[in-house]
């Protein structure tokens, strides 16, 4: 696998047209979690499901402190929703491979910053964090992603971002 930045960008951005297709990620107001099967129900503020899926956790965005949390590295995760960060993590070494026989310097820049996102568990992060989920769903071959806030989940704490996959839809 190839990770470059105009390839991650254009994969992120078919996934953009194909799930808008389903549903606006925009029109989210409410989830319900059904954690048994790792599916997920979304809901509009008509309380109209938007779509019901299967899901994993991406990770944690703190925006207040920048600190980015894979799930992974979250004690309390459930093994089974964490299944797809581990992989970003052991495509690492791939990344590695790349950065070796890099041969233009702004590439090498953008390999050696996803090798350093994809090696460490939590990490302080300064950039736009949606350079992390574009690069997690490309690496997964994930449709789309989901985040939740104090705002559309109650449970989350103010200044936190939860990101989600969304490994496959069931129905909308």
């Amino acid at each position: 696998m190839i990770v470059e930045q105009k390839i991650i960008n254009n994969f992120f951005e078919i996934s953009k047209k194909n799930i808008l297709k389903i549903f606006d990620p925009q029109n989210i107001n409410s989830v319900k979690f059904v954690k048994s099967d790792n599916i997920l129900e979304l809901y509009d503020k008509n309380k109209n499901l938007l779509i019901r899926a299967y899901y994993q956790e991406i990770g944690t965005w703190d925006y207040n402190t920048k600190i980015w949390i894979w799930s992974w590295n979250k004690i309390l995760t459930n093994n089974k929703l964490s299944v797809l960060t581990k992989q970003i993590k052991k495509n690492s070494k791939n990344i590695l491979k790349q950065i070796i026989t890099c041969g233009d310097i702004n590439i090498c820049k953008d390999l050696e910053e996803y090798y350093y996102i994809s090696k460490n568990g939590n990490f302080s992060y300064d950039d736009d964090i949606m350079k992390i989920i574009k690069f997690a769903m490309y690496v997964n071959d994930i449709p789309w992603y989901i985040e939740l806030s104090n705002n559309n989940d109650s449970t989350i704490p103010n200044g936190k971002i939860h990101y989600f996959f969304i490994t496959s839809i069931i129905n909308y």
